[in-house]
């Protein structure tokens, strides 16, 4: 996921656009008690009063990536702390967006709501009153290193590294890790920085905790039967809940609403119920009727939630590129349930080599590992842009890269 790469206040002035006056500010969740603890807990579930402003609201004296924005006056301090530090260390550093008040957060969200939908806005937006922005105590971080954008691209650069590396040193936590969605209810987003005093920061950041963790609440969907399950390569939906009794795909979409079941990431975490099978691969019968042999060729039955790579993986010897090849007309990220593969035998994969795309003059091909952007890609191959690669790849879908599939560089 990648936000939309135009500032902040362009953003509200086109929600203000699309705003319909008169619109009732709604709740949802508990409203807590506590907003101006330092370690209060604003998420889905837990609500800011919307009359709530923090006191000692300050500007802090650091360079922005536009205008300048608020924090509480100790959250201001170990900010200034930690760009003066990132500086003297050759590290570039911009603020973005502080405190919002209430208001200006039903505005942000309500464009999101329109341009994309309420589903995919309430996976990179917090709802009125559930962003921790109007607590005074988070601040997003970015870089001229990536154009003072707020992307997931912020990560792999040297500003985003070090940040990651120090800001705990400084009192902040990365709010939504990588690998935590299921528990934050928020895509992964290295930019934004949330203030918890030192002691409790670098206890967070070094034992890889959400503040949910925490605080004990893992998040609204966990109770005493549900445990978590960190994704594997070539994981699935359907894969997983073949490994535990008793759960369905439909039990982990329950369990997991902030989750898109097509684009799992190795090592994050996502909930489930049930304890392990021990007949994991099979049917309900026992049997395995998902690969079954017709004479030299074998086929394969797509259950909810496949890849090609995920089937490839199950497969010796059988790559993404080799099963597509084997199975002509058929779109990878289209795939139907029920629909047949047929997998590729060794004979088939030697006799088809000559056509692989390794053997094509001025191109090679690479493998999408976990993390990878066509920006990151780019930047390991001399004189090839984003330009280069989607044009090279023209049924790629840039944001959405799958871990294991191949892409052509050009050289």
């Amino acid at each position: 996921m990648r936000l939309l790469n135009v500032s902040i206040s362009m953003m509200l002035l086109l929600g203000l656009f699309f705003f319909n006056l008169g619109s009732v500010h709604a709740t949802s969740g508990d409203i807590i008690s506590n907003p101006d603890d330092q370690l209060v807990l604003i998420n889905k579930s837990n609500q800011l009063p919307e009359d709530y402003v923090p006191d000692s609201l300050v500007t802090p004296e650091v360079a922005f990536s536009e205008e300048a924005e608020q924090l509480r006056s100790t959250a201001a301090n170990a900010l200034e702390n930690m760009f003066a530090d990132a500086n003297q260390a050759g590290i570039n550093l911009r603020a973005a967006s502080g405190y919002r008040s209430y208001d200006y957060q039903l505005d942000l969200h309500q464009y999101y709501v329109n341009q994309y939908g309420e589903e995919y806005a309430n996976q990179v937006s917090a709802k009125a009153g559930h962003s921790e922005h109007q607590t005074g105590l988070a601040m997003d971080v970015t870089s001229p290193a990536n154009n003072n954008e707020l992307t997931e691209e912020f990560a792999s650069t040297e500003a985003g590294q070090w940040v990651s590396d120090h800001a705990d040193e400084y009192g902040f936590i990365i709010r939504y890790p990588e690998g935590k969605e299921s528990i934050t209810g928020y895509n992964y987003e290295p930019w934004h920085l949330r203030y918890v005093g030192n002691d409790v920061a670098q206890h967070i950041m070094s034992n890889n905790l959400t503040l949910e963790e925490y605080h004990g609440d893992n998040g609204e969907n966990n109770s005493d039967t549900t445990q978590t399950y960190t994704v594997q390569p070539g994981d699935t939906f359907w894969g997983i809940a073949q490994k535990y009794e008793a759960t369905s795909v439909d039990d982990l979409r329950e369990l997991n609403p902030t989750v898109d079941p097509y684009l799992l990431r190795i090592g994050m975490t996502i909930n489930i119920s049930g304890q392990p099978s021990n007949d994991e691969g099979t049917n309900d019968d026992g049997s395995n009727e998902d690969n079954t042999s017709e004479g030299n060729n074998e086929t394969y039955v797509v259950q909810p939630g496949d890849t090609f790579w995920g089937i490839a993986q199950n497969y010796s010897d059988v790559t993404v590129n080799e099963l597509m090849n084997a199975n002509e007309g058929i779109e990878p990220r289209a795939l139907g349930v029920n629909q047949t593969l047929t997998i590729p035998t060794a004979e088939d994969n030697n006799s088809g080599s000559d056509s692989s795309p390794e053997s094509s003059p001025g191109i090679v091909t690479y493998t999408i590992k976990q993390g990878d952007t066509l920006w990151g890609i780019a930047s390991d191959y001399q004189g090839v842009s984003i330009n280069d690669l989607k044009e090279a790849n023209p049924s790629i879908e840039p944001r959405f890269l799958s871990i294991g599939s191949q892409i052509n560089i050009p050289r």
